[in-house]
């Protein structure tokens, strides 16, 4: 079978599948954000917010397994021996790819607690995802433009006042 035919097929599966995923489980993510919002329990909201993440981690877990079954990349990690699940993490990223979060989602994944990224505001307005993020309280920030922040000078700073609120 050539490359062509196989990416031909492969590509739009792959894109099926993590759709669907991200549909499933944003879905349910989301309801327990719903439901996070209507019941001002404190108690109650920390017990959903566990169910949500767990909820997150069935996401993460089918995302590894559909990109090993669709493309399963050579990976080598080194490195990850004295991780701990209760420790605290700061991860960084370049962004060079869209496949940066998924990766470091695989590598990562119950070696250390769930990771949140900091995410731009306009994610939030994303079917499910967005929802999905908003419930699992992904810190959102507002970028200003060079033009916006010369016109209104006291937007700045706001994302830093976002990211010592997150921390």
């Amino acid at each position: 079978m050539t490359l062509f035919f196989k990416n031909t097929v492969r590509i739009p599966l792959f894109l099926i599948f993590l759709s669907l995923n991200t549909i499933f489980h944003g879905s349910l993510v989301s309801l327990c954000g719903i439901i996070k919002f209507i019941i001002p329990i404190p108690e109650f909201r920390i017990f959903i917010a566990r169910i949500a993440y767990w909820i997150s981690g069935g996401f993460v877990l089918t995302d590894n397994v559909l990109m090993k079954v669709f493309y399963d990349p050579e990976w080598d990690i080194q490195g990850l021996e004295n991780l701990n699940m209760n420790g605290t993490y700061l991860v960084m990223s370049n962004h060079l790819s869209l496949l940066d979060i998924p990766a470091l989602q695989r590598v990562f994944f119950q070696q250390i607690p769930f990771l949140r990224f900091f995410i731009k505001q306009q994610l939030i307005f994303v079917p499910f995802l967005g929802q999905g993020l908003w419930a699992l309280n992904f810190p959102s920030m507002k970028r200003y433009s060079k033009e916006t922040l010369n016109k209104h000078p006291e937007l700045r700073g706001k994302d830093l006042e976002t990211t010592k609120r997150s921390c």
